[in-house]
């Protein structure tokens, strides 16, 4: 059985419908059916496919959830992609929330595996593929905070709304 292109010419049989793509984690069929039964918004998911490679499988990622409120709970995220698809990531690493008495974020003892949506409430930060997340955590001086592995990774995360240290007196 032969099938039709498009312009009425003849193509031979394939033996697969679709493929699974390793380095975003999703199957991806839609690129193996003929144009004129392709869904109509079909463009615009290989555009969504295309756009979310750019997160891959072994990608070190920190995230950062908005606060939708000024009491809501400071909450961060620091670990590695285990799946990506074109709605959203599954990434196993350490969750850290900022502890207000103590005025310091903790870092969960165990890591978890946690699913994160595309979409406008959190900031992703792509990290270094050499940073530990096992040894990841934060470094608070009168400076500002910084997410360290104390090997060869930094980055200053601290916070504008943070009050400054007081100033010392000059001399």
């Amino acid at each position: 059985m032969t099938e039709t292109t498009r312009t009425g010419g003849a193509r031979p049989p394939r033996e697969s419908r679709g493929t699974y793509n390793n380095q975003i984690g999703i199957y991806d069929a839609l690129a193996y059916m003929p144009l004129d039964s392709q869904p109509n918004g079909y463009r615009k998911e290989t555009q969504m496919r295309r756009a979310n490679s750019l997160l891959n499988r072994g990608d070190k990622v920190f995230i950062v959830e908005r606060r939708l409120f000024d009491q809501d709970l400071k909450r961060h995220f620091v670990g590695e992609v285990e799946v990506c698809t074109e709605i959203g990531f599954r990434a196993r690493g350490y969750p850290f929330f900022y502890h207000p008495s103590a005025q310091k974020y903790v870092r969960k003892a165990k890591p978890r595996t946690r699913l994160f949506p595309f979409d406008g409430n959190l900031i992703i930060n792509v990290l270094p593929r050499e940073v530990d997340v096992e040894s990841v955590n934060y470094l608070m001086t009168e400076i500002g905070t910084t997410l360290t592995d104390r090997k060869s990774f930094e980055l200053d995360v601290s916070d504008p709304d943070q009050k400054a240290p007081p100033a010392k007196p000059g001399p």
